[in-house]
């Protein structure tokens, strides 16, 4: 079993014989008892500020390296179980991206079989190695309305109107290793990951 480096949260969910477990191992149990946040956004903000004390740290010390202005968060296990908590991730994916988030610079949401961002308004690279991603892609105007255009993807789209409730791209696929996207409002880009072991449950149905 993996040792987490700190557990944070509001913690009115943690049992108490889980945190002496934990304290006695010597992981730190922090309480942040602010309620207009989820414990996801605490715990992406903790390890923001986690990060920029490291940097200003290495810095005061005299380091003359070059560091990044924030920290790739990748969170693991974004899209499983109940359908109002993985709303909510997402609510928090575009809320964080949005309000930027001090030592974060990009946010990502890992499920079992997908990889979900954000992407700016704006011209776009995105690199989708094929022997890694795919074949599934989609790219979702959950902030409202947008008009996009692609290249790369099988169903190419130029200067079209997406909006929920309308025209949407959910089930798009890759068809190259770079993809570009341009797109007049932030959108969420979601990518399958190939490869993934089917459930042992549903071959044995399918065989």
């Amino acid at each position: 079993m993996v040792q987490p480096d700190a557990i944070h949260g509001d913690l009115d969910s943690l049992r108490p014989s889980v945190r002496k477990y934990y304290a006695k191992q010597g992981v730190p149990v922090i309480e942040d008892s602010d309620q207009e946040s989820t414990d996801f956004t605490k715990c992406v903000k903790f390890a923001g500020q986690l990060y920029r004390d490291f940097v200003d740290a290495e810095q005061s010390a005299g380091s003359e390296e070059l560091f990044r202005l924030g920290l790739d968060v990748v969170a693991l296990g974004g899209f499983t179980g109940r359908l109002d908590q993985s709303l909510s991730q997402l609510h928090e994916l575009f809320s964080i991206h949005s309000n930027s988030v001090v030592g974060v610079e990009k946010l990502w949401l890992v499920s079992e079989v997908n990889v979900s961002f954000v992407l700016d308004a704006g011209k776009n690279l995105i690199n989708t190695p094929m022997d890694t991603l795919g074949p599934s892609a989609g790219i979702v105007p959950l902030k409202g309305k947008a008009v996009i255009s692609t290249e790369g993807l099988v169903y190419d789209v130029k200067d079209w109107k997406t909006q929920i409730g309308g025209n949407v791209s959910t089930s798009n696929y890759l068809k190259q290793d770079k993809i570009k996207v341009d797109n007049d409002d932030e959108v969420l880009f979601t990518v399958e990951i190939r490869g993934v072991k089917k459930d042992d449950n549903k071959e044995q149905d399918e065989s």
